[in-house]
């Protein structure tokens, strides 16, 4: 059985057709009402007494920039962003995220602030926003020694080498150690990786120098020695030494034993020989020798070899025939692929830091070595090398790495002019294995480097 609705047998006598409502008119009713709803029950996720808020509101009345663009998020952004007003047009990239309501202008659920209230805001680090937020709060921590004192350390730089010397006995590095109480000083070549051990009677320049006067009468005198800010390779003693000997003297930057990588590695090689010729009860000069005579991986040929041309006879047999003069090919091409790969893998975890200028305001480390050690306001007063500043700190100066020194925004009224490398007769290396080194215009010095 099938019923009739109770509309169908109720209908209306007339069957004419009124005027109706279109229906594109009931859904923008429908959609305006639910938009002043979600407006009147919008909760705030900023906490912020009425006074501030109406000052907020006051102040976005009077930017002309903040009118500018709440005009143009009204009437909808152009479809090119050369059409946007210059003064808007930083706004760009997160447009779809602005809105506006009660005078004021939102980035999602953040107000944009006005310029005259962005400095109080950085200060208070509200979760408002407002154009180069980010880069404003970077440089208040920057002003804040207590921030700086708490930052991580700077990240390693990338790598950066030595010429390769066109001669073997061109560029020199050395160092000292000590092991079970005998001390060593030992020399490189920085074109064949040659490697000289001397022992020393004792620690200072003396000793030092009556060991190198053989070395030097040998393989001749060397065009550079490249050495650490030890006492006794910045004294005056040695300084007299390189003048006399008519080599050239280049020092690393102090608490950076990286600069005179070269001769931190040799130095490794020689401990390691030393020690286990200890433990073993052998000769140590027996080990030194078979290792000047084993062949360099990547390379063809020992280092014996690259720097006299010949192999020097060992305890292994071999032909007489090998003993025989020859200078080794291709040296620089294969140290080239060499510095090439160790770059490509230094490199992936290294950053580059930003240049310093003459007059900049910096935070530096006067101490590295100690522990928790402060970082002291100074000010750049010269560069002396890649990377290598004279740093004024109180009444003293210093000279640092990149890596000591922080940019610092307090104070930055002076001018500064692009850092140049200054005339090193104009400074001195004190040492730097006890005390911070300082410089003074009275001493000689020796050239730096990076």
């Amino acid at each position: 059985m099938y019923l009739s609705d109770t509309l169908s047998r109720a209908s209306l006598p007339t069957r004419q057709v009124t005027d109706q409502t279109p229906d594109y008119l009931i859904f923008s009713v429908t959609q305006e009402q639910k938009l002043n709803m979600e407006l009147e029950n919008i909760e705030p996720t900023i906490f912020v007494t009425d006074e501030r808020l109406q000052r907020v509101k006051k102040a976005t009345l009077a930017d002309q920039t903040l009118q500018t663009l709440m005009q143009v998020i009204q009437a909808g952004w152009p479809g090119d962003k050369a059409q946007v007003p210059l003064c808007i047009r930083e706004y760009w990239p997160y447009r779809d995220e602005l809105s506006t309501q009660n005078g004021l202008i939102f980035r999602g659920t953040r107000i944009v602030i006005p310029t005259a209230l962005r400095a109080d805001m950085t200060a208070r680090a509200h979760a408002s926003h407002m154009p180069r937020m980010h880069t404003e709060l970077v440089e208040a921590v920057q002003r804040c020694a207590i921030c700086q004192e708490s930052q991580p350390a700077l990240p390693k730089e990338p790598l950066m080498t030595h010429p390769i010397p066109k001669t073997p006995w061109q560029l020199v590095a050395s160092d000292c150690f000590e092991v079970n109480g005998q001390n060593y000083c030992v020399l490189v070549v920085l074109y064949s990786d040659y490697i000289d051990v001397r022992t020393l009677e004792d620690m200072t320049s003396k000793s030092l120098i009556k060991e190198l006067k053989p070395v030097f009468a040998t393989h001749g005198i060397p065009h550079t020695l490249i050495t650490d800010n030890g006492p006794n390779y910045v004294s005056r003693e040695f300084t007299q030494f390189a003048n006399d000997w008519d080599f050239e003297h280049t020092t690393s930057s102090p608490y950076h034993s990286k600069s005179n990588g070269k001769a931190e590695s040799a130095v490794k090689i020689a401990k390691g020989l030393v020690t286990k010729a200890a433990k073993d009860n052998s000769d140590v000069w027996k080990a030194i020798l078979a290792w000047r005579n084993t062949t360099t991986p990547g390379m063809s040929s020992s280092l014996a070899q690259r720097l006299m041309s010949q192999r020097t006879r060992s305890f292994l047999p071999c032909k007489s025939s090998l003993y025989k003069p020859q200078v080794v090919e291709a040296v620089t091409e294969q140290v080239v692929t060499k510095r090439q790969t160790a770059k490509l893998y230094h490199d992936r975890t290294a950053k580059s830091l930003p240049d310093l200028v003459v007059g900049q305001p910096v935070l530096a480390k006067t101490r590295p070595k100690v522990e928790g050690s402060p970082w002291t306001p100074g000010v750049i007063k010269a560069k002396v090398a890649p990377r290598s500043y004279i740093v004024e700190v109180g009444s003293k100066c210093y000279r640092r790495k990149c890596i000591h020194l922080r940019d610092s925004r307090e104070n930055a009224k002076q001018p500064t002019t692009p850092a140049t490398c200054v005339s090193e007769p104009l400074l001195m290396q004190q040492p730097a294995s006890t005390e911070p080194p300082s410089l003074s215009a009275a001493s000689p010095v020796a050239k730096a480097q990076d």
